[in-house]
């Protein structure tokens, strides 16, 4: 009998922390993370002539599956089977492909027909690499090189061993590694040894007294005993080895660690780096891109080398040659009558047509190829076993640890958000007002289901992982948090992967037992078992699919999260991520689905992923919410037929549970980011599992939820120009050629609104809190209130001042003795200023979320000197001197003299801006908002480069969000409608 042979394509990768989800990142990630219905069925297929088939993906009603994990059908529950699943015929698909199109090449390795660019040929490299093709180019120079040391093989403390592959195992603490099978019980041993103890001393012994029984004397006239447990030694009765005892070798179990693999793109060479135990099994190297390990030692110069000549280029895959994968190749043809009676059953297109032999045939969801005739109605065979993957809780943005504070700090900024908001509406040709209305209202309303904000949250952990020196304590708490989740998700899909075998394993012997029982066989004797799929690859392959909970990397949002502007706005430090983010953009979504599955359900799962990015691109900001109502969930369908014994059955039944438990292992590992973002399949792991995780919907707590809808609703009240975008300034201040900064322009009369109250400094924070000075004096100098963006009064807080200032959403001052204070908690700290030990008195203070400026003594011509503060003490700016002081969002510096100049600090030098000014308050894009030298409130115009008068006569000024506030000459309080 010829056993039918269960095959489950394989993703290519083991469950490591860089490859778990590698193999569909590069070419899939963005097709999936669309797919707006998200319980799967992941079924294996039969192998025929053609290469073998990749899983298939079936959609299904989510509101049929089970709650917990467990068996659909064709399980044991309960020590009752289930119900079996049944059979249907197979829908012909056309005329197998028999050769390559022209212009393209074979390659056996994938059975695909591939080509290269123009003027490119094929070269040596692997077809899917960076280098399969390649074009001569003598510019092109080579060069040796180091490669660089990633990490050991196995982790420290750990050892290698070859079982199923490659496995890291550790023995407890004191043990040795013996010769014996990793798996035996004697894995680990301590050996036997001689233990020696010194003598226990009792007292004198004469020749009338001598020692008592159980005691020894010695010549000395001592009397002494051994330790519990130990005997006499020929020692002397004084020596360290007077005693002694012989202790059996002890034994023990090893305990697995994790898979010891390289990252995908790294050299595992035998040589390590510095002392580390070589029992790792080598160490893991990687060259720069586009470099090609040598032949010469990988700790020498020589290690790797940039080929001279060529130039390389990546090739493209035109089609599969025979079958499209995931389809049935079937040698019978298709006759007229066949084709009609084909249609009848509607297992044939109308436009079909008829060939002699060599054809393609594909099975419904949920369905397998059987041994029957592929015309017949059995030709597809409902499969043994079902499994279902319960969801798992995500925690949604604001559920990562430190996700929160990085969002506030971005929105407080607001640069990388204008900037993935003009990204998003330019790739869906939306109008840019109508764009940022709807994701500033989404902010505002629903910030947990901002597609935008997860999106510059994730450009922000991709940049802290690549340069965690340059990042925030935010944005390493949220690395640090990321890592654990990422942890804690990949265990519970390896120990559903275990349940999923055992419960598969438990249905097959249930079945071969009850079969057995009622027809005794050589065949039923012998057999062994179906050969099992590796479950873990099957749970996490439909993980992918899964992915489409966490929309926000859809096709216009993966526009968003690769702009330049953004990592220029926001992290200009992190080109790596940047780069990568780019590549992934440019991948098209239909490409993804079908290399990854490979089937006709993966052109299903491409189309309903075009379909969700249609979506979300027409409706921008809600379609997070639309597609986050249904949780990921999915189903899993093996076959469990009986299959003959055969040795390479046999083994993989042995090692199917123990590599799974290795699975578990190496799950509860923390995953190493710094490693996993150098490569396509790492970065993509990182990439899909911040989209499940974000796919939860946790609200922001309510302090942060106020301050993003204060910063949304500024937002909203901005007019931006459709061609201004954050990163690339749309005003340029010919000034030596240094931009000065972004402008916002005015149009038309400005409307104002009296505020009750009278104030004699005003200052406004990133979450639209108004502070000001007040009129009445109290110690110190005046009152200080507040007022929040929704409320109707002013509230006061403790002390006295002369000047405000605040940095993000915290108040500094300055009182009237010339001493500077911050605000930490509910109290005041006071910060003086401090020359040559001596405290200078301040005049004026600025400030913003990243910096904070004062003026203070000494005095020069009416101006007084400049000051920094580094977070600890104040340096001054031994350059400048100025009467008033204020900070833009990116911690530059604006000054006023008292000649009314006005200078802004770009680049570390001082550049003069055109105009005078009494005061000065600068926006978030750097637009200057000024009292002039005659006391008119001043707005600067791009579109004239010229200064446009108010007509408002005003004290002083703020300005946040595009509104101008201003005091009045007799103190009253203005705010532009």
């Amino acid at each position: 009998m010829v056993g039918l042979c269960m095959l489950l394509a394989s993703l290519r990768h083991g469950f490591t922390h860089g490859a778990a989800l590698g193999g569909v990142a590069p070419r899939t990630m963005r097709a999936l993370l669309a797919v707006p219905v998200l319980t799967l069925v992941i079924v294996a297929a039969v192998a025929y002539a053609a290469p073998p088939a990749a899983a298939q993906v079936i959609i299904l009603d989510k509101s049929k599956a089970p709650r917990a994990s467990g068996p659909v059908c064709g399980g044991v529950v309960n020590g009752q089977p289930q119900q079996p699943c049944g059979s249907k015929g197979a829908t012909y698909e056309g005329a197998a492909l028999g050769t390559c199109p022209a212009g393209s090449f074979f390659d056996i390795g994938k059975w695909e027909c591939w080509t290269c660019p123009a003027g490119y040929d094929r070269s040596a490299a692997a077809v899917d690499t960076d280098r399969a093709c390649a074009k001569p180019d003598k510019n092109v120079r080579g060069d040796f090189g180091p490669a660089q040391y990633r990490g050991p093989r196995c982790p420290a403390g750990s050892f290698f061993d070859p079982i199923r592959g490659v496995e890291c195992w550790s023995c407890p603490a004191g043990y040795r590694r013996s010769a014996a099978h990793i798996e035996a019980g004697n894995a680990c041993f301590i050996p036997a040894r001689e233990d020696f103890a010194r003598t226990i001393h009792h007292g004198n012994w004469t020749i009338f007294s001598p020692c008592p029984k159980g005691q020894f004397g010695d010549p000395n006239g001592d009397c002494y005993t051994c330790p519990n447990g130990f005997s006499r030694t020929g020692h002397p009765a004084w020596d360290d080895r007077a005693c002694s005892r012989a202790v059996g070798e002890q034994q023990s179990r090893a305990t697995v660690v994790t898979r010891g693999e390289c990252q995908p793109g790294e050299i595992l060479d035998a040589k390590i780096q510095g002392a580390q135990n070589v029992d790792t099994g080598g160490g893991c190297w990687k060259c720069p891109q586009a470099w090609d390990r040598t032949v010469f030692p990988v700790d020498g110069n020589q290690a790797c080398e940039k080929g001279g000549g060529f130039v390389f280029r990546k090739a493209e895959k035109k089609a599969a040659l025979t079958c499209q994968a995931g389809q049935h190749f079937d040698f019978i043809g298709v006759s007229d009558a066949d084709l009609r009676n084909l249609q009848s059953r509607k297992l044939a297109a109308q436009g079909a047509k008829a060939t002699q032999s060599g054809t393609c045939w594909s099975c419904p969801h949920g369905f397998k190829r059987s041994v029957y005739d592929v015309r017949t109605n059995a030709a597809c065979a409902g499969t043994g076993f079902e499994w279902y993957t319960a969801p798992y809780p995500e925690p949604g943005l604001f559920g990562i640890g430190g996700a929160e504070d990085v969002v506030l700090e971005i929105l407080r900024d607001r640069k990388g958000v204008e900037a993935a908001i003009e990204a998003i509406a330019k790739e869906s040709k939306q109008s840019l007002d109508s764009a940022r209305k709807s994701f500033w209202e989404e902010i505002r309303d629903e910030p947990e289901s901002s597609p935008i904000l997860v999106s510059v949250a994730q450009a922000a952990l991709m940049a802290a992982i690549e340069a965690p020196a340059k990042a925030t304590p935010a944005q390493r708490a949220l690395v640090n948090n990321f890592a654990k989740y990422y942890r804690d998700r990949q265990t519970y899909l390896a120990k559903d992967a275990l349940a999923a075998y055992d419960a598969w394993a438990a249905a097959g012997q249930y079945f071969r037992s009850r079969d057995t029982a009622k027809q005794p066989s050589m065949m039923t004797l012998i057999d062994t078992g179906s050969t099992p799929p590796d479950f873990y690859e099957v749970v996490h392959a439909g993980v992918f699919v899964g992915l489409g909970a966490g929309a926000a990397m859809g096709a216009g949002y993966a526009a968003a999260i690769s702009n330049p502007a953004i990592h220029k706005a926001i992290f200009p430090f992190a080109k790596k991520s940047l780069d990568r983010a780019l590549e992934k953009a440019t991948l098209k979504i239909t490409e993804e689905a079908i290399e990854k599955f490979g089937t006709e359900i993966g052109k299903q799962v491409a189309k309903e992923g075009i379909k969700a990015a249609a979506k979300s691109l027409q409706k921008l900001a809600s379609v997070m919410k639309a597609l986050s109502s249904i949780g990921p969930t999915i189903i899993i369908t093996i076959a469990t037929e009986i299959v003959t014994a055969e040795i390479e059955k046999a083994i993989a039944i042995a090692e199917a549970r123990p590599k799974l438990l290795t699975s578990i292992a190496a799950a509860q590992r923390l995953p190493e980011f710094w490693r996993m973002i150098d490569n396509d399949a790492g970065y993509g792991n990182i990439t899909g599992y911040w989209s499940l995780a974000t796919s939860g919907k946790r609200k922001p707590t309510g302090k942060a939820a106020q301050e993003m809808a204060a910063i949304a609703e500024d937002a909203l009240g901005m007019k931006k120009d459709k061609t201004n975008t954050a990163g690339t300034p749309t005003m340029v201040i010919q000034l030596d050629g240094v931009i000065i900064g972004n402008v916002l322009p005015q149009s038309g009369p400005l409307q104002w609104e009296q505020i009750p109250g009278r104030a004699h400094d005003i200052a406004l924070a990133t979450d639209g809190t108004v502070w000001v000075i007040g009129d009445n004096k109290v110690p110190g100098g005046r009152g200080i209130y507040f007022r929040g963006p929704k409320d109707r009064d002013w509230k006061s807080v403790p002390g006295g001042a002369v000047r405000i200032a605040i940095a993000g959403t915290a108040p500094w001052l300055v009182n009237d003795g010339g001493i500077a204070f911050e605000r930490a908690g509910a109290n005041w700290a006071d910060r003086p200023v401090l020359a040559g030990g001596k405290i200078m008195k301040a005049a004026d203070v600025g400030a913003s979320a990243k910096g904070v400026w004062a003026l203070a003594e000494p005095t020069k011509q009416g101006n007084f000197a400049v000051y920094r503060w580094t977070g600890k003490q104040w340096l001054r700016d031994q350059s400048a001197w100025g009467t008033r002081i204020t900070v833009d969002a990116d911690g530059n510096p604006w000054l006023t003299n008292a000649a009314g100049q006005i200078f802004a600090l770009v680049n570390g030098k001082w550049q003069p801006f055109t105009g005078s000014a009494r005061d000065i308050a600068v926006d978030a894009f750097g637009a200057p908002v000024v009292v002039d030298g005659t006391g008119k409130v001043q707005v600067f115009d791009m579109t004239s480069n010229a200064w446009r008068n108010t007509g408002r006569d005003g004290t002083a000024v703020a300005l946040g969000g595009g509104k101008v506030w201003h005091l009045g000459p007799g103190t009253e309080v203005y705010r532009q409608k």
